[in-house]
């Protein structure tokens, strides 16, 4: 069985839309052309010292993922791999040939190794939206992630022909070799094959992005692998007029296949997850160039380097985790022009176009309630950015200077409550603060009364607590190993030296303890009776026998 993928093209040479046959049926094909208005400039290239130059370095598809229309260049990524299962990708375009660190080719028997050559052009172009770095020379294009690596898997034939059996291999191999992200611009009916495959990539950690189809604008048109509840479904969406980053300038096209009605289901098929930019981007395209091209399969890696950016600020996201950031930041560039587009989730854009989000300053203190006599920790791993956080700089006195730097920090305090502000700054320039009052105990501490005492009568030891927070619990633990809790204790003690400890806990956890030595002296001579004479006792024995004798 094969797919058919047919894709919208604004070419850069002859102005126009042209259809491709053949990849899995993510194209209009016979569709009607896009409604929404296309940018159709007949030169998006320039040469400069033998070097072919895009018209813009960050696309608008780019600045409207990072919701900054101002943007002048992306970052993150680093760390994250994404695999562009595709007609390959030409590894030799300036501006992709240090992404590229995984070629093979799934469309000839035995997997060719180190080969990915892209003669479509398809491949190309989604790699560049994800991970273009405008090259050696910077005078290139930019993707959303430019510092993401690509694992270029060629599943597909040069005429956009991509059997059931070389997009399951390269899935698979991609999730083996440990892609966080395998994007799959293309599209078709259900095949079990395919659908395996990206069910072994998800149960193994991978996310797996898929362009909806450019059948639409009918419900439930999504065509597959993106149907499947097991894949991240994107849509398409394009400007209304300009080249404005605002949510009232998109608009959903009508070619862009639409999703169920209903809520969101991650359980059945059909679900649109989110929309992204697919009208009008410019991307590398084989052989040092660049060209526009429209359709769901250009929106699709909008929203898989997007995911990078957000596996690369946080390695341990899960996949689940990454499609439901997804769905959270959906909303705030929520489209509403369109067929089957309204306020909320949608079968038109889903939960919205989601975007790179702003930093997040977090501070968490160790222990929660630090005591004045030791160190606490002052820790901010708990921020959050979509690019590389470069600096944490903290204020610990409140006068509103950074005096520390550092992702953790030590720090003593006297007792009492403490503001402490961090700043975050992310590589993208983008910075968050975070206020924390820290409230410093102050160890409670307890001295022990202890009376004069003999062995064996009742002595009465009490406990003074010197304590400013709080109620406070004292525990006393007596020689024999017994317990008792209260600020006195009464035991009856053993001749000679008896240890005693007693605990002061306040209600914040902060303890002491105090450990005391109690001398019992003998018992005294009144304690023990009057002495009796030896003499005198055999003298009155005597006189009791001779009184017994005379009565008888």
């Amino acid at each position: 069985m094969h797919y058919t993928r047919r894709l919208l093209v604004v070419a850069v040479v002859a102005v126009g839309l042209l259809a491709l046959g053949g990849v899995f049926a993510d194209g209009v094909g016979a569709q009607p052309s896009p409604q929404t208005p296309i940018d159709e400039g007949g030169d998006d290239t320039d040469t400069e010292d033998g070097r072919i130059v895009p018209s813009e370095q960050v696309p608008l598809g780019i600045r409207a993922t990072y919701g900054d229309g101002d943007l002048e260049r992306p970052s993150g990524g680093s760390g994250a791999t994404v695999a562009v299962v595709d007609t390959g990708v030409d590894r030799s375009h300036p501006d992709l040939e240090d992404r590229v660190t995984l070629c093979r080719d799934f469309t000839v028997r035995p997997v060719e190794r180190d080969s990915c050559t892209d003669a479509n052009g398809h491949g190309t172009h989604v790699a560049g939206t994800i991970a273009a770095d405008g090259g050696e020379d910077d005078r290139g294009i930019y993707g959303v992630a430019p510092e993401a690596e690509i694992y270029a898997f060629k599943a597909c034939d040069d005429e956009g022909r991509c059997g059931a059996d070389p997009l399951s291999a390269a899935v698979r191999a991609a999730t083996d070799a440990g892609a966080d992200v395998i994007v799959l611009s293309l599209g078709g009916r259900p095949e079990p094959r395919v659908q395996s495959a990206t069910a072994y990539a998800t149960e193994n950690g991978a996310l797996v992005v898929a362009a909806s189809g450019n059948n639409g604008p009918e419900t439930g048109s999504i065509r597959y692998p993106a149907a499947h509840p097991n894949v991240v479904a994107v849509g398409a969406v394009g400007p209304r007029h300009g080249g404005t980053v605002a949510p009232d300038n998109y608009r959903v096209p009508d070619f862009s296949a639409r999703g169920t009605e209903g809520p969101f289901s991650d359980e059945s098929d059909g679900s649109l997850d989110i929309g992204a930019f697919g009208v009008g981007v410019l991307s590398p395209v084989p052989g040092g160039d660049y060209g526009t091209k429209t359709g769901t399969s250009m929106a699709a890696p909008h929203a898989a380097g997007l995911a990078a950016k957000i596996v690369s600020a946080s390695p341990a996201a899960s996949s689940a985790d990454v499609r439901a950031q997804f769905h959270e930041r959906g909303p705030r560039y929520d489209v509403v022009a369109g067929e089957g587009a309204r306020e909320g989730y949608d079968p038109a854009s889903g939960f919205g176009v989601a975007t790179v989000s702003e930093p997040t300053a977090a501070v968490s203190v160790s222990p929660t309630v630090p005591v004045s006599d030791e160190a606490f920790t002052l820790d901010a791993s708990g921020s959050r950015s979509d690019a590389r956080i470069v600096e944490h700089a903290w204020d610990t006195t409140g006068d509103g200077a950074f005096d520390r730097a550092g992702e953790r920090i030590d720090l003593e305090k006297p007792p009492g409550t403490h503001p402490v502000t961090l700043r975050v700054t992310d590589a993208e320039n983008g910075s968050a603060t975070a206020t924390e009052a820290v409230f410093v105990n102050d160890r409670p501490r307890v001295t022990v009364s202890v009376p004069a005492l003999r062995a064996g009568e009742e002595a009465t030891l009490s406990a003074a607590v010197d304590n400013e927070f709080g109620d406070v619990t004292v525990t006393w633990t007596l020689p024999d190993g017994s317990t008792a809790t209260g600020g006195t204790v009464t035991h009856r003690f053993g001749v000679g030296d008896s240890t005693v400890e007693v605990t002061v806990t306040d209600e914040f956890g902060a303890s002491s303890t105090e450990t005391v030595t109690v001398t019992a002296g003998e018992p005294t001579t009144e304690e023990q009776g009057p002495a009796v004479s030896p003499f005198i006792t055999v003298l009155a024995l005597a006189s009791a026998i001779a009184l017994a004798w005379r009565r008888a």
